[in-house]
């Protein structure tokens, strides 16, 4: 499932294409996974594009959102001009715009979500969400305070919370331990505050190197250009040995697949 680095940066691709367009209208070819209310999109304009946890939100000037989440295999594919458009496989949604471009919303398993959401429907949807690990305002200490609540609750299964922090999944939380040399099977109550600090570090660092080079491709992601190249930068993530040339481990945590190293991670 793309997380916070693949939806940040599939955001900032759509604020440079389709941002302050006019939507013409919204083709609907999936009503599972379209909400049928994108027929009453219709001549409105987009104010601005932006994240949310795994979620894309597209603000309109209507006091509407449509919210996306991409799941498993949700993509994107922009065309300048609509016309170059072909009957692609999985498309869900088309969405028209005033200077002729088009983008499509593709779903290969059909899990993932289009939905158009009043004010108050977003709220309800967002507000059980946990702190953005990148805001400026979410510090190591806040860090070391969200997590210490749950003293024997397991720090990868935590990590993965969207209710207790924003955007991380699976790929991240693995990548982000094995650099703070904390082994996932651990409770948060027996790791020592400094390396809790670094593990929040580490958690910012990664993210951001992540979103430098446009995700991780692997699965069914892909940005609106192609695929991202973090994958190239993995430590342990369905690889067999750690940077260090030790062999991994692979463990079940919370019904997640988890790749760690038993000498680096303690």
């Amino acid at each position: 499932m793309p997380e916070l680095p693949e939806v940040e940066t599939i955001v900032n691709q759509l604020n440079s294409e389709i941002n302050h367009k006019t939507i013409l209208s919204i083709e609907n070819l999936d009503h599972k996974v379209v909400d049928k209310k994108t027929s009453t999109i219709k001549n409105i304009n987009i104010n601005n594009v932006c994240r949310r946890a795994k979620y894309i939100i597209i603000a309109l000037n209507n006091s509407q959102y449509i919210v996306i989440h991409l799941r498993l295999t949700g993509h994107f594919h922009y065309f300048k001009n609509k016309d170059k458009f072909t009957n692609e496989k999985f498309c869900v949604a088309k969405i028209y715009f005033n200077d002729n471009s088009l983008l499509t919303f593709h779903s290969i398993r059909r899990f993932e979500r289009f939905d158009i959401l009043n004010q108050s429907e977003l709220n309800t949807l967002t507000a059980p969400l946990g702190p953005e690990p990148l805001d400026k305002s979410f510090t190591a200490d806040k860090f070391q305070q969200l997590f210490q609540k749950s003293p024997s609750a397991n720090i990868k299964t935590k990590l993965m919370n969207q209710n207790i922090i924003a955007g991380i999944g699976n790929i991240y939380a693995q990548e982000s331990l094995y650099y703070a040399g904390i082994n996932p099977q651990k409770k948060i109550q027996d790791i020592p505050s400094e390396k809790l600090t670094n593990l929040y570090h580490e958690i910012q660092r990664i993210l951001l190197q992540a979103i430098k080079h446009k995700g991780t491709s692997v699965d069914d992601y892909e940005h609106l250009n192609g695929e991202g190249d973090f994958q190239n930068y993995l430590a342990v993530y369905q690889k067999s040995h750690c940077p260090k040339k030790h062999p991994l481990k692979k463990i079940n945590i919370s019904g997640r697949g988890t790749f760690y190293c038993p000498i680096c991670q303690k």
